[in-house]
């Protein structure tokens, strides 16, 4: 995923649904204060989802589905207008 996204600051809708992207979700994606819906799913991402991920209070959709992604930070709770989590068919433990 291109860092160069972060800098999109108008940004409310990003989807790279079903592209095989790999490696993590970079923290750079969080700098983006008016994203209202984040679409990752279906890609081969990995690693940890960014602590960071918890700036995103305008977000309202997170879909992270089908990845291989292995933790949900408890950031996630900052996160008041998140109407939909989908964290399935993952590696999150606990």
């Amino acid at each position: 995923i291109p860092t160069s996204l972060g800098k999109l600051q108008r940004l409310s809708h990003l989807s790279l649904s079903s592209n095989n992207l790999e490696g993590s979700i970079p923290d750079t994606l969080t700098n983006i204060p008016r994203l209202v819906n984040l679409a990752l799913d279906e890609n081969n991402l990995s690693g940890e989802i960014p602590p960071s991920i918890g700036k995103l209070v305008e977000l309202r959709s997170l879909n992270l589905m089908e990845n291989r992604l292995e933790t949900l930070p408890s950031e996630v709770g900052l996160m008041r207008k998140l109407d939909l989590l989908d964290v399935g068919e993952n590696n999150i433990d606990g």
